[in-house]
């Protein structure tokens, strides 16, 4: 696709996008053929590489070292039925491997898990009670959680800590050891949420899902925000609390720690410096490598330590800590893959408005316009800004979703079963593009497949849809009113139901969908046989 952010022909870049999810340690050729200008008419190769291409198989010329690097790829093109002579540009490379890629958060998540196989301590400072309505009590109101749980766990601390606060090397991995790989330095207690629902009180089973936040919020998102206020169309309800709306009707325990890294703090303390000097990027990469681990090692400590703590025990809840599953939302589904994907402990998950690949997300996005403006002001040229979001790419892949969906059940890490997750996108989002996903289901050996009645007015080029129930991962597309964006790397443009991006997550079709994929792995049809959700169409134009 052309780049939409420039409007100047003469500056104006190409991006090329992967049709599939590329797989790792691979060796790939991009070729372009029978290219025009804007007039119609053939645009020539360069001098350069037209006397590269004549030189296959010839004599030597002053190309020839770099013609003898060419050859074995062009050859390669030409076994493919390719005619070198309708080729205009071509190139290759190689794709990173798995260990360049996961290897460091593997090498953390197991060294943390052989010091303390139970995962890391969990420290309870206050049980809360809330009130199912207002009783005079003085308690909180909330109807569907009994009571909230605060405090921190004590997680291995992966990230330097002698380099001065605005150094080069600030808040990177700890990478003072031999071996390259990072290297645990002391402990840090960083906090954590966890609601017990209503429905515990009575005896039922309790599960345990741990919660992904939002683009720089925290895992307080575990119960709040607390608001209710009038949202959606189908039908209308009062939203807010969705966690423990899923919590009491499920048989859910919730729990979150903060996501380091792409929290809140690091919004205002490291995000907008960076956005003025991208070299220093790392503070955010590396510091998603701590926040990843935190999640995994928190799962542990759940499983292994949750039911045992003197506070939980007195509340005399019938629980099973061997059911544990992930459930994210937005930011919390694009590094939610990852944690599924790494953790030992978990084997289903659910991405809510799902995402994946920042460097194709974040024009597509109104989530990044304020970041966007400090960025442009700085980087004033769109040639220099598309470079420098393929650059940060490169760093965000060791936690990005789209270097963990081959991990899931394709090809597992060392030390996770294979995983499976179901996906929900919402077309129209402001914040998070549907596309990506696109991409993945259209990647048949990852195994996610997009479901039937995926829309009502497209269909995914090269995507078979897959008919309900589905025993494995999934994505389902849901149609909440808003049009698709027009084709193009910017955002939606607004419209007047507003952002769909907050509503998925309150629909009961969805959380039921949800919670009976997390509960058995089968995806159901909670439409009726009709996209997502089952409403009357002309309704969205009321």
């Amino acid at each position: 696709e052309l780049d939409a952010q420039e409007q100047d022909p003469a500056k104006r870049l190409l991006f090329v996008r992967p049709a599939e999810v590329l797989k790792e340690d691979t060796h790939y050729v991009v070729a372009f053929r029978g290219l025009r200008d804007t007039d119609g008419e053939p645009i020539a190769p360069s001098a350069a590489f037209d006397a590269a291409r004549a030189a296959v198989g010839g004599a030597a010329n002053d190309l020839t070292p770099r013609q003898l690097l060419l050859t074995e790829w062009l050859q390669l093109l030409e076994m493919q039925g390719v005619d070198l002579a309708t080729v205009t540009v071509a190139w290759d490379f190689h794709t990173a491997s798995v260990d360049a890629v996961s290897g460091p958060l593997v090498a953390m998540r197991d060294e943390a898990l052989a010091a303390a196989p139970d995962g890391p301590e969990i420290i309870i400072d206050a049980v809360e009670p809330f009130a199912p309505e207002e009783d005079g009590s003085g308690n909180p109101v909330n109807p569907y959680v009994a009571y909230r749980l605060r405090g921190s766990v004590r997680f291995p601390n992966y990230l330097k800590r002698t380099a001065p606060y605005l150094g080069k090397d600030g808040y990177g991995l700890n990478r003072e050891g031999q071996t390259g790989k990072p290297d645990a330095d002391g402990y840090e207690d960083q906090p954590f949420w966890a609601i017990i629902p209503r429905s515990a009180l009575d005896g039922a089973p309790m599960r345990f899902l741990e919660y992904g936040h939002g683009l720089f919020g925290d895992g307080e998102e575990v119960l709040y925000p607390g608001w209710t206020r009038p949202c959606g169309r189908f039908p209308d309800k009062e939203c807010g609390w969705w966690n423990a709306e899923v919590a009491q009707k499920y048989g859910y325990i919730v729990y979150g720690t903060d996501m380091i890294g792409m929290r809140e703090e690091d919004r205002d303390e490291r995000a907008l410096t960076i956005l003025t000097e991208i070299s220093k990027f790392p503070w955010i990469t590396d510091r998603l490598h701590q926040g990843v681990l935190n999640h995994v090692l928190l799962v542990r400590a759940m499983k292994q330590r949750f039911a045992d703590l003197p506070e939980v025990a007195a509340l005399d809840l019938t629980l099973d800590p061997e059911d544990q599953a992930y459930y994210g939302n937005s930011q919390g589904s694009i590094v939610g893959v990852t944690v599924t994907a790494l953790s030992p402990d978990i084997t289903r998950g659910y991405m809510g408005v799902a995402g994946a690949n920042y460097s194709t997300l974040l024009h597509r996005s109104t989530g990044f316009s304020e970041f966007f403006a400090i960025f442009k002001g700085v980087y004033t040229d769109t040639r220099e800004q598309a470079v420098g979001l393929a650059l940060l790419q490169l760093l965000w892949d060791a936690t990005d979703s789209i270097s963990y969906f081959r991990r899931l059940e394709a090809d597992p890490l060392p030390g996770s079963p294979p995983s499976q997750i179901l996906a929900g996108t919402t077309r129209g989002d402001y914040l998070v593009t549907p596309l990506v996903y696109e991409t993945v289901a259209r990647t048949e050996a990852l195994g996610i497949r997009a479901m039937a009645h995926y829309d009502d007015e497209r269909t995914p080029d090269l995507v078979t849809l897959a008919d309900y129930p589905r025993q494995g991962s999934a994505l389902v597309g849901w149609h909440l009113g808003n049009p698709w964006a027009p084709p193009g790397n910017t955002p939606p443009p607004e419209h007047p139901y507003g952002d769909p991006h907050e509503e998925l997550r309150h629909i009961d079709a969805n959380q039921a969908q949800m919670a009976h994929f997390l509960q058995t792995g089968e995806v159901i049809d909670v439409c009726n046989g009709q996209v997502c959700p089952d409403v009357d169409r002309s309704s969205l134009d009321d």
